[in-house]
């Protein structure tokens, strides 16, 4: 190990440098409401890549000429994922209602951002009849309303 850097460290400027670095990098604490958006984005995500998956291996097999115990399975697989998103979200759902609960128009955004993110969730499962892309302009066109309304409840929670 070079001397100077031998000597550095036993000086403990080493040390005071990492200290330093870990707490300028240290993000501040996050509200209920960042939790919340950042919970359902992830799991909103993780379902929609599960049913991409789902939607590849249906294409795989020629997914229109598919058999019904296939698209069944696909739709098995993505409802169980939506069914665990949904569980998981509801906490953190109450935290974010509980920190806009003074203010009625940012709450009552927020609901409706809870109604379009669960009918988004909802529509991953594929269809028998959809197309590869038909299928991701139906499951984007349900994420972009998602994302539309919160920049409502953003808007109304500043206010």
């Amino acid at each position: 190990m070079n001397r100077s850097i031998r000597a550095l460290l036993a000086g403990g400027a080493f040390s005071a440098l990492l200290l330093v670095n870990t707490q300028a990098s240290a993000a501040p604490p996050q509200s209920a409401l960042d939790v919340f958006k950042t919970e359902a984005f992830g799991q909103f995500t993780l379902c929609r890549l599960a049913a991409m998956v789902e939607v590849q291996k249906l294409l795989a097999s020629d997914f229109k000429d598919s058999e019904p115990t296939s698209i069944g399975q696909a739709q098995t697989t993505v409802s169980a994922c939506t069914k665990t998103a949904k569980k998981t979200i509801h906490p953190y759902f109450a935290g974010a209602l509980k920190q806009l609960n003074k203010k009625k128009p940012a709450a009552d955004a927020l609901k409706d951002y809870f109604v379009a993110w669960t009918v988004a969730l909802n529509n991953l499962p594929p269809l028998h009849n959809d197309t590869e892309g038909g299928y991701y302009k139906r499951t984007g066109e349900e994420k972009r309303k998602f994302d539309d309304l919160w920049e409502r409840v953003i808007l109304e929670a500043s206010l």
